[in-house]
């Protein structure tokens, strides 16, 4: 007669060395814990999964996996020797999970609580059950619970998974402590008929994800709500499925447009901006076919990163396009006055190569009275922020200013951090331009205390960006270099443009303060090329370069090219910097025609700060920069008196290397 001795659970160890017998490599840590937990470490069902090859394989999305059939053989066999009402206590428990809540488990039982936990104390005694707590249950390992889900037939696992959706979504319906994920699952595995219902709580499941700023979770069920739309398979591989006019399938709904929608949000939330763009294209082709202008203007808003529109595409055309063809489809209806006031706002912002300065002004004034009329507050904000950007420029640094304060407060009322950190980073800039450095201080530690807890790339560049810029105003260019890498990183993430863009001009002012020309050559060769971006900077940079870099015939005769246009550009966010840069260049290569006209566009302005981009970098006062005209001018008494007015803003905001550049560039001792 033989002698059954009972095997206790094998340690990690163990296991792994039956792991590398028989598949000759040594598991990795993480693979191996995986196992390990999956089998409970028991003896039996270790080496049945090795015997059967599936040691690594990882349970499926949906929580079920295929077990062996000598696996499945032995727990047949366990559950044989339970009760009738005890295995079908188990049953249910597999359906519901390897852990599951004991209130849940009796009501699609349909067995009272007291005797769901008898029953899964038989089921323990028969070891496949760990027992019961006082409110939850569970098996013993996850095979365990995957070998009794095997035994269910198709038609009795989708009826109980409908089942308990039911039981979870009375839960949810009376507070009780269920989520709609729970039930979307359950209805996603009740089968296809079950689908639209499925879908709608799998949306529900997606916002709350994104309430909790977990993006990826969100897109995952958003995704799944798309499949329920019979559109699931595409999106896994980047198609959308059509019909053959490349329209919108017939049995299409609104629903479908939400739920493309919500997707390319949450894929922008995830750092995917290619696959938020397909959805949301994809989103207003359905609203399209549907004479949906609401589900339109709002695709057309997600293309540039949702309704705050805190990084938008002035290049994508096709964006322009949708928000003019949303724009007229919102049109006299009172209901969507709050959208067309947001599609307005965004038109002004999106349309900056395109529109006129006067042109997106008006819109965007425009979109503030109809925000205001609303009395929408969330509308209001981002029609604020669109009238910054329309009156960027050094004429309006107060009153952008005053309209930033009110975002930020606005944002704050409503609890909208996003809409918060665009007001504060327009503060901020205004801040910077008209000198208040402490106050823009006090603006970055504000920012990264509301951008912290969202964990999302796309906001947090601009913190190392800030920081950076401080750096090298003070000369800590060794901070400066170590921040600038952080951008870069971030915005990889984050897959923005505006990163790449800002961390490049903030490293061609670190490099021009330490003199490194070999660091200036790298960044421009990976730089896109100057003369083929729009507009007059780019030019004006390219003649300050070229000075820089000891060519100043080249300088002269590319500075008197642009001089002529810089009257007459748009007072915008890049005037000022490329009016300087003009100046810088005046500077380096001595007497120019033009110092004279430049010293006029800059004079109204003195007492502000020349900013580069969105705070990247600080060109010093503009008084140094008059300073300079002057100087080349002629004119010692009016070089000496800016000369004197920017030292001592720059050395009361601590930027004594600027100082220093300054006593340096015109002669501190001349009169």
């Amino acid at each position: 007669r033989g002698l059954v001795l009972s095997v206790g659970p094998l340690g990690e160890r163990d296991v792994a060395e039956l792991v590398e017998a028989v598949t000759g490599t040594a598991p990795e840590a993480d693979a191996l814990r995986s196992f390990v937990q999956r089998t409970g470490g028991e003896a039996f069902f270790v080496t049945e999964s090795l015997r059967a090859g599936s040691w690594s394989v990882a349970p499926a999305v949906d929580g079920t996996g295929a077990s062996s059939v000598t696996v499945r053989a032995a727990v047949q066999e366990r559950l044989a020797d339970l009760s009738p009402r005890a295995a079908r206590v188990l049953d249910v428990a597999a359906v519901l999970g390897t852990r599951f809540r004991l209130d849940v488990l009796a009501e699609t039982a349909e067995v009272p609580l007291a005797e769901v936990r008898t029953l899964l104390g038989e089921a323990a005694e028969a070891g496949l059950s760990a027992g019961a707590a006082v409110d939850r249950g569970a098996f013993r390992h996850d095979l365990l619970r995957d070998a009794v889900y095997d035994t269910l037939t198709p038609a009795d696992r989708c009826a109980l998974h409908h089942t308990a959706a039911d039981v979870l979504a009375g839960y949810a319906r009376r507070g009780r402590d269920t989520g709609p994920a729970e039930v979307a699952h359950h209805l996603f595995l009740a089968g296809p008929e079950h689908a639209p219902r499925a879908a709608r709580f799998a949306r529900e499941a997606a916002a709350r994800a994104e309430a909790l700023y977990a993006f990826e979770d969100a897109a995952r069920w958003y995704e799944r709500a798309a499949e329920a739309w019979g559109h699931g398979e595409a999106w896994g591989h980047g198609a959308v499925e059509t019909d053959e006019d490349g329209g919108a399938s017939p049995g299409e709904q609104p629903e479908f447009a939400e739920v493309l929608i919500g997707l390319g949000t949450a894929r922008f939330g995830a750092g995917e901006p290619g696959a938020a763009r397909e959805a949301l294209l994809r989103a207003a082709r359905v609203a399209r076919e549907l004479g949906r202008g609401d589900l339109l203007a709002r695709a057309a808003l997600g293309l540039g990163t949702g309704p705050v529109g805190f990084e938008v595409d002035l290049s994508d055309r096709e964006q322009v396009d949708l928000l003019v063809e949303a724009r007229d489809a919102v049109a006299g209806e009172p209901a969507h006055a709050g959208l067309r006031a947001a599609v307005t706002a965004r038109l002004s912002l999106a349309g900056g190569l395109v529109e006129t300065e006067a042109r997106r002004v008006a819109l965007a004034e425009e979109a503030v009275r109809v925000a205001e009329e609303t009395g929408d507050p969330a509308v209001l904000g981002p029609a604020l922020a669109a009238l910054c950007d329309a009156l960027s420029g050094p004429d309006h640094c107060r009153d952008r200013l005053a309209w930033s304060t009110r975002i930020v407060t606005t944002a704050r009322d409503l609890r909208d951090p996003v809409l918060e950190l665009l007001g504060r980073r327009l503060r901020l800039v205004a801040l910077t331009e008209t000198g208040a450095f402490a106050a823009a201080d006090a603006e970055v530690t504000a920012y990264e205390a509301v951008v912290r807890p969202l964990r999302r790339p796309l906001y947090a560049w601009y913190v190392p960006l800030w920081r950076g810029s401080r750096a090298l105003m003070e000369g800590r260019y060794d901070d400066c270099a170590a921040a600038l890498d952080e951008v870069e990183a971030l915005g990889r993430e984050a897959g923005s443009a505006n990163a790449a863009l800002l961390a490049g001009t903030q490293r061609w002012c670190l490099y021009t303060a330490t003199g490194d020309l070999d660091g200036m050559t790298r960044l421009l060769a990976v730089m896109p090329p100057l003369d083929r971006l729009p507009g007059l900077w780019p030019r004006v940079s390219l003649a300050l370069l070229a000075a820089q870099f000891g060519r100043l015939e080249e300088a002269a005769r590319r500075l008197s090219a642009v001089a002529p246009h810089l009257g007459t550009a748009p007072r915008d966010s890049e005037w000022l910097p490329m009016v300087a840069q003009a100046a810088e260049t005046v500077a380096a290569t001595g007497h120019h025609p033009c110092a004279s006209a430049l010293y006029d566009l800059l004079a109204p302005y003195a007492g502000l700060y020349v900013v580069e981009g969105i705070g990247a970098a600080v060109r010093g006062p503009v008084d140094r920069h008059l300073a300079l005209l002057a100087a080349a001018m002629g004119d010692d008494r009016r070089a000496h008196a800016h000369r004197e007015a920017a030292l001592r803003s720059a050395e009361a905001t601590g930027a004594m290397p600027l100082a220093d550049r300054i006593r340096g560039e015109t002669g501190a001792g001349s009169a």
